[in-house]
């Protein structure tokens, strides 16, 4: 349960993000042509779709990696190199 909790948390940020850097770009495109930076019902909505759309395409992605990991961090990598790594220093 965790798990399904942890990589739906994930799918939405990512929709979310998403969602709002499509609207952000909308907005920009709209006041670069016509001058106004006024927010109309569409682009709310075309951000919306985006988002939905977004988040069930992510979901299945993630569920399947959080299968697949044991502990399934969030964005928690590991920066110390691993002792099989070629990179590692001497």
């Amino acid at each position: 349960m965790k798990r399904t909790l942890r990589a739906c948390l994930q799918a939405l940020m990512s929709a979310l993000t998403n969602g709002v850097v499509a609207l952000a770009l909308m907005l920009l495109m709209e006041f670069c042509i016509s001058g106004n930076l006024r927010m109309y019902l569409p682009y709310v909505y075309a951000a919306g779709a985006i988002s939905v759309i977004i988040f069930f395409i992510t979901l299945p992605r993630q569920l399947s990696y959080c299968s697949r990991n044991a502990y399934c961090t969030m964005n928690k990598t590991s920066t110390t190199p691993t002792k099989s790594s070629p990179f590692r220093p001497s």
